[in-house]
């Protein structure tokens, strides 16, 4: 999720969309010139329309508006995480909405999605993101986008969110043949399905 200021050097707010079944990316979606309010309510409109599908994106930096959106419209079904932290030598869990990127989940991040990559379990279609994973290199240690090394903050872009989508397709188990979810002669209201019969 980005500011949405528009302008050559302005990173992209970016939609991924992975089938589970298949384990197939069927839809990407980069906009640079989208605010982050209203680029909430494209992406919930996008989710519906695959079968009220599981929500996940980044809320730290403009994810905070983001995930304000779609906590007031209450969208249904999204990726909550889990932080742990230290209180009286108990384990508190505190489930909040939304992926938190830092170094250290970054490195989770690109090793997962490198690993479902390399098992099958991610089919990418999209040139764009292939030619963008290119632009990310380790530096003293860090993962960091080759255009702008010093800057952890830049360019989260294509390659991020499907990161972000990786880590939430893994707290969804794949449904086994047979055991699909969705009913193709009773699709679910607002789904393009719906609106195809």
């Amino acid at each position: 999720i980005a500011e949405g200021g528009g302008g050559s050097y302005s990173s992209n707010s970016c939609i991924q969309v992975k089938n589970l079944s298949t384990g197939e990316q069927v839809m990407e979606y980069a906009n640079n010139s989208i605010a982050p309010g209203p680029f909430a309510d494209l992406t919930m409109a996008v989710a519906y329309w695959f079968w009220t599908g599981f929500l996940s994106y980044e809320c730290n930096g403009p994810g905070n508006g983001f995930s304000k959106r779609i906590s007031e419209r209450n969208y249904p079904d999204v990726f909550m995480r889990i932080p742990y932290w230290r209180k009286h030598r108990n384990m508190i869990a505190n489930p909040q909405p939304g992926w938190n990127t830092d170094q250290a989940s970054k490195q989770v991040m690109f090793s997962d999605l490198n690993m479902s990559v390399l098992e099958g379990s991610l089919v990418i279609r999209s040139q764009l993101l292939k030619e963008e994973f290119h632009q990310y290199i380790r530096d003293k240690g860090k993962i960091v986008h080759s255009h702008n090394p010093g800057n952890d903050a830049s360019h989260g872009d294509r390659v991020i969110a499907m990161c972000v989508t990786e880590q939430a397709a893994k707290e969804r188990p794949q449904p086994k043949p047979g055991e699909e979810s969705v009913d193709p002669q009773n699709p679910q209201p607002n789904t393009m399905a719906a609106r195809l019969r």
